[in-house]
């Protein structure tokens, strides 16, 4: 299994906040993720689940889920939220796979709501 770049890539990245594009996502990646990390990722991807474990997670939990996400897709939060029980899941409009970097004021406006939702 390879990741690339493109596959990062959304119809909405060049309307957020910040314009984002495969080059920006090929050039962050490359400098924030050491090789060694990279393929531990990729190998932890292949082999790992855990599924069954999120049955266990007990706190609140917020799912942001992005429009339009060609690596993960809805399928996943779909999961999530069948496996945690105190999930919430809010569709992020308009973005993509990317959105906390492309749409950084929306992303942190929805994790801010979601703690004052759950702050006691």
């Amino acid at each position: 299994m390879r990741f690339h770049a493109a596959q990062l890539a959304s119809s909405f990245d060049k309307e957020g906040e910040i314009s984002w594009s495969t080059a920006r996502s090929r050039a962050f990646f490359i400098k924030q993720t050491p090789h060694k990390a990279y393929v531990k990722r990729v190998r932890s991807i292949e082999t790992v689940d855990y599924t069954a474990l999120l049955p266990k997670i007990g706190v609140p939990t917020l799912i942001l889920t992005p429009e339009e996400d060609r690596l993960i897709g809805k399928e996943a939060a779909g999961i999530l939220l069948k496996g945690i029980k105190a999930a919430q899941e809010v569709v992020m409009p308009r973005t993509g796979h990317r959105f906390r970097f492309s749409h950084p004021t929306a992303y942190s406006l929805e994790v801010r709501k979601f703690l004052e939702r759950v702050a006691l």
